[in-house]
């Protein structure tokens, strides 16, 4: 009879995403695996990681089932068991979570019916607080926002009305963002929009991980170099699809960053047709 684990997630959404990774290095010790997750990511785990039992965590009273399990560990636990050093990294250089494909040609149709220049996704600040020195204003943006022949997709999970006003009256640039998607809480449409996307822009966040996961180049502005997110590297180990870009200090400016990243993505771009 296999052994059986639970898994369950601990900390942010973007947290979840990220140490899901290390799912395929648990199925591969033949063991039988539940995971319990936020209720918002359950179906995108269930159709990503079809070997296991997924199951929503809705923070009710305890669970009277846990002596089904043989063991039990958190989805960020698992690191001291497949992720004791930079080569054990390797094994998630492939996309680990799919969106619906449906609902990716639909948002692949929606966002071609624009134009067909590049879709890129973006995500700059947050509503939570004490996260203010990863954060960028619309102004700070201008050197990117400044990019020809690209639509920006707004990708921020709250009201963001306010700072894609200020984008078009600075710059005249159409930040687009749709009434019918609600991008805090329908993450199937999330995944699927995200996946429609050429490449996203974002500080560090849900965004940036979810995208990572999903396969979609990510360029991500950091507000310093020894974030715990690097691992000491200068690059993103977790999550091989997303690009670091970080400030010397965190009283530094955003300017170089910005500069820098806007000719990063036109280079990477250049292949896409542009009207």
């Amino acid at each position: 009879m296999l052994e059986k684990i639970l898994l369950w997630a601990e900390q942010g959404l973007g947290d979840e995403v990220r140490y899901a990774s290390m799912i395929p290095d648990v199925l591969a010790t033949g063991v039988q695996v539940t995971i319990e997750c936020n209720d918002r990511l359950a179906g995108i785990f269930a159709r990503s990681f079809k070997e296991t039992t997924v199951r929503p965590a809705l923070l009710q009273e305890a669970d009277t089932d846990l002596d089904c399990f043989d063991f039990q560990c958190s989805l960020a636990s698992l690191g001291q068991f497949f992720r004791n050093d930079t080569a054990s990294f390797n094994t998630n250089s492939m996309p680990y979570l799919s969106a619906a494909m449906p609902l990716v040609k639909r948002w692949k149709t929606r966002l071609g019916d624009i134009d067909e220049c590049p879709k890129i996704g973006i995500s700059w600040n947050s509503a939570v607080a004490g996260r203010d020195t990863f954060n960028a204003s619309i102004a700070e943006l201008e050197p990117i926002l400044s990019m020809p022949n690209v639509r920006f997709v707004n990708l921020q999970s709250h009201d963001s009305r306010p700072d894609i006003e200020r984008a078009r009256k600075l710059y005249g640039v159409e930040i687009l963002d749709w009434e019918d998607l609600d991008l805090r809480n329908d993450l199937e449409n999330v995944a699927a929009l995200t996946s429609a996307l050429d490449l996203v822009i974002s500080f560090p966040t849900f965004s940036t991980e979810f995208a990572g996961a999903l396969g979609v180049p990510t360029l991500c502005f950091h507000s310093e170099k020894t974030s715990l997110d690097l691992l000491g590297t200068g690059e993103s180990v977790w999550q091989p699809k997303i690009q670091y870009f970080a400030k010397n200090t965190r009283d530094e400016h955003w300017h170089r960053i910005f500069v820098e990243i806007a000719q990063t993505a036109q280079e990477m771009l250049k292949n896409i047709v542009k009207t």
